[in-house]
């Protein structure tokens, strides 16, 4: 690879490309190649300044740019799951270590505890342990909310003990912890993201 400078100041790759692909004029042969020799960048009034080469692809340059090759660099590619991570719902801290914090619930399973994998981390309540306290699911078949006992641990809803799944409505409350939670429902009768 050699980097060459065209006659208006253009850095280019003369092995990707026959003519300066900034502006289409040849590289003068007599400029001296980055790669290989120092070039004298400063022969030129205001040309002491950096530029960036960009590869150019061969639509954004008509017939002056060769294609642009794979030149083997490894991009990372983002894909959402299917549908847009939407909004059904809020936990809001009303008592405890984070009062006043509210937590964003999306569909399926929002798992609560003392650790920044899961979805709702309440961080500051120590005697809260790092596996799941318990979960709230929003089923969107059904348009409805639940609180899902985890295993090993103790979870309250309106102040009795959490055992197996119980329907949550808004205004309801989940204590763990030393944290008491009031759940808030954005998709409920009448509103779901698939109706509008």
């Amino acid at each position: 690879m050699a980097i060459v400078k065209c006659s208006k100041g253009h850095f280019f790759d003369d092995t990707r490309y026959s003519q300066c692909p900034h502006c289409g004029i040849l590289a003068d042969d007599d400029e001296k190649t980055v790669s290989g020799v120092s070039l004298d960048y400063r022969s030129s009034a205001g040309d002491d300044r950096t530029m960036a080469l960009k590869p150019v692809s061969p639509a954004g340059a008509g017939s002056m740019a060769a294609p642009v090759e794979d030149d083997d660099k490894t991009v990372r590619f983002y894909q959402e799951e299917k549908g847009a991570d939407l909004i059904v719902g809020w936990l809001v801290c009303v008592s405890g270590p984070e009062r006043g914090r509210d937590w964003r619930l999306h569909q399926g399973f929002n798992r609560m505890g003392r650790d920044y994998r899961l979805d709702i981390p309440v961080m500051e309540d120590k005697s809260l342990g790092r596996e799941p306290v318990c979960a709230v699911v929003y089923d969107d078949r059904k348009n409805a909310f639940f609180a899902v006992q985890q295993p090993g641990n103790l979870a309250y809803i309106n102040g009795e003990t959490l055992q197996g799944a119980v329907e949550l409505k808004t205004g309801d409350q989940i204590g763990a912890g030393t944290s008491q939670f009031e759940f808030v429902a954005f998709c409920r009768e009448g509103r779901t993201w698939e109706n509008g």
